[in-house]
């Protein structure tokens, strides 16, 4: 084993909605950001000792008003800062976030079908034949994908555009 990924760790340390209210407070953050530093040092520590390398995805959340984001009022669209906060992201060593868009395509497909729109043509021997028409079909549904070097001490910040296959996840564009 050389890649260990856990998703969602952030799943663990949310607070659900009417939460609790010992979940509330200083004292409880201090006991999370305690716990997640805890957990980012055994990680380290197993994966020096076995050669592993950890992939942890963390979960985006709304940011409030004004509260800028990866999407935020520079970066466009949707605010969003990452669920743990602070104190996991001065834990990771490198950090990517992984964005997907969707648009509708409608491409022009042909049909021989009955009722998809035929008509007919008269060979050299006067004998008919059945020509499929192009019409308009469903939109289908296209993902872009990109892939942001957000921190890591190697790469400079980019964005790398990649798609999923058999193979996994393969860039269809590299930086120069």
């Amino acid at each position: 084993i050389g890649l260990v990924v856990l998703d969602s760790i952030a799943g663990l340390f949310r607070l659900p909605d009417g939460a609790a209210k010992d979940r509330t407070g200083t004292a409880f953050f201090a006991r999370r950001s305690e716990t997640l530093f805890g957990l980012s040092a055994q990680l380290r520590k197993l994966g020096d000792q076995y050669g592993v390398a950890f992939v942890v995805a963390n979960q985006v959340t709304a940011a409030g008003a004004g509260g800028g984001g990866a999407g935020g009022p520079s970066g466009g669209g949707n605010a969003t800062i990452p669920a743990l906060g602070l104190s996991w992201s001065n834990c990771v060593n490198a950090r990517f976030a992984l964005r997907r868009s969707e648009t509708l395509s409608s491409r022009l497909g042909v049909s021989g079908a009955a009722g998809s729109g035929t008509s007919s043509t008269a060979n050299a021997n006067g004998s008919h034949q059945q020509q499929p028409q192009p019409q308009a079909a469903a939109p289908v549904s296209m993902f872009k994908r990109w892939a942001r070097v957000v921190k890591s001490p190697v790469l400079p910040p980019m964005s790398v555009p990649f798609t999923i296959d058999v193979r996994g996840g393969v860039a269809t564009e590299y930086p120069k």
